[in-house]
């Protein structure tokens, strides 16, 4: 089908057995085989066909694991993954139906991932919700337009954000610093926030830990002051008046 279009294929097949969180699992071999290849082939943006369905799913299963404002708001059209590569989403606004009647225009089929139909995973018991959530009046383009407004308060959080993470989070080759004093300040949503971006940037991560593991993770700090903890590949501990986070070894 693609040779017709004059489109090259290349197929990459994972070998990493998976046992556990399969989806999410998967999600990171996914993107980690994908990015790999990029570099090898100096690519530096990835597409993807996240779609408007796909954002309210999101949503939803978000909201049911007590997700805040920045696990709440759209997806971004376009994400850093790491220094060399981005991923961009040109079809956020795009309803599932019409991309498959693009489908059936350009390529004259589209195919079903039979996934899509397996109940054990929550997405797709999200998904079979969304004819009863019509019925009951929640529909998808309102919701939609409620993340967006989301997006737009998160973006603006951002900018007053990026200000305190500069001033309080100091970056070293082999470590970072998180002025205690600084951090102290903040409330809990801010605290979450710098420690997210602290692990993403310095582990280059593209997915950052859970806010619940997050604010497990400050309370602990209160707690144990003198404790090594563990989270997103970083061993993090205090030292002073900073606190460090320092890569895992892996053995």
């Amino acid at each position: 089908m693609l040779k017709k279009k004059q489109i090259n294929l290349d197929i990459l097949k994972n070998k990493e057995l998976i046992k556990k969180n399969i989806q999410s699992e998967a999600r990171r071999i996914r993107y980690s085989l994908l990015t790999n290849f990029c570099k090898k082939r100096k690519i530096e943006i990835i597409l993807t066909a996240h779609n408007l369905e796909d954002q309210v799913e999101t949503f939803f299963i978000r909201l049911s694991r007590g997700s805040g404002l920045q696990g709440l708001s759209s997806m971004k059209q376009i994400n850093k993954i790491n220094n060399n590569v981005h991923l961009a989403r040109p079809l956020l606004d795009f309803k599932k139906i019409q991309l498959i009647k693009i489908s059936k225009v350009v390529f004259g089929k589209f195919y079903k991932d039979p996934t899509n139909k397996n109940t054990k995973y929550l997405r797709t018991r999200i998904r079979n919700l969304k004819k009863s959530l019509e019925t009951s009046g929640i529909n998808y383009d309102q919701v939609f337009r409620s993340i967006k407004n989301l997006a737009s308060s998160r973006d603006t959080l951002d900018l007053y954000f990026n200000k305190i993470y500069k001033d309080t989070v100091n970056k070293k080759r082999n470590k970072i610093l998180i002025c205690s004093e600084s951090l102290n300040s903040l409330n809990k949503e801010m605290k979450m926030r710098v420690f997210t971006k602290s692990i993403k940037d310095f582990t280059n991560s593209y997915y950052s830990p859970r806010s619940k593991k997050i604010f497990n993770l400050i309370d602990q700090i209160g707690v144990k002051k003198n404790a090594k903890l563990t989270l997103g590949g970083c061993i993090i501990f205090r030292e002073k008046n900073h606190i460090i986070l320092k890569k895992e070894k892996k053995n």
